[in-house]
């Protein structure tokens, strides 16, 4: 926990300290991938290491203290990272890959919820939730029309649509045509 503690006070700070800017030699890109795969770890390690604990140990006011402080810096790190995608999606537009990210950072931050909720509250079914939740998050990235998402945001994020840009959006399945008509 206080490794985690360590980092997220990191993350804090790299995250409000240079708002909206990058740090010295390295890329959005590899900002963005390098938030993202640290989340994606952490949040493997944490959600199972609450899970694992939740269901073998005996209840415990202690450990549930320790697993409540492992989940909100699992928060600290989802933000973290969503920060990094939307600084490089500001500069580089959206695609699918990164509104795939997007969408399931705001799962992870549903689930993580729900986690922190079943740390304090042991009858929540916990299966259950996380189950009807990815089951609806899915549905909404089948039915959201994504195409017309990553159009319409593109278009009014750009005030001058290059070549490259515009061939990109023709690409897109035919529920972009609205945004780009």
């Amino acid at each position: 926990a206080i490794t985690y503690i360590v980092f997220c006070g990191i993350q804090i700070t790299c995250l409000f300290g240079g708002l909206f800017e990058l740090p010295e030699g390295i890329t959005y890109s590899e900002y963005a991938r390098q938030g993202f795969l640290q989340l994606l770890w952490v949040a493997v390690i944490n959600i199972g290491l609450v899970l694992i604990l939740k269901v073998k140990c005996s209840p415990n006011q202690k450990l549930n203290q320790i697993l409540l402080v492992l989940s909100i810096c699992t928060v600290i790190m989802i933000i973290s990272s969503a920060y990094r995608m939307l600084l490089y999606v500001k500069v580089y537009d959206l695609t699918r890959l990164r509104l795939l990210v997007l969408w399931f950072l705001a799962l992870l931050m549903f689930v993580v919820g729900q986690i922190i909720y079943y740390i304090n509250h042991s009858e929540f079914k916990i299966g259950k939730g996380l189950f009807i939740t990815t089951l609806v998050a899915y549905m909404i990235l089948s039915f959201g029309r994504m195409d017309y998402v990553i159009a319409k945001y593109n278009i009014h994020a750009n005030t001058y649509i290059t070549q490259s840009d515009f061939v990109y959006l023709t690409y897109l399945s035919l529920d972009a045509a609205p945004a780009i008509g």
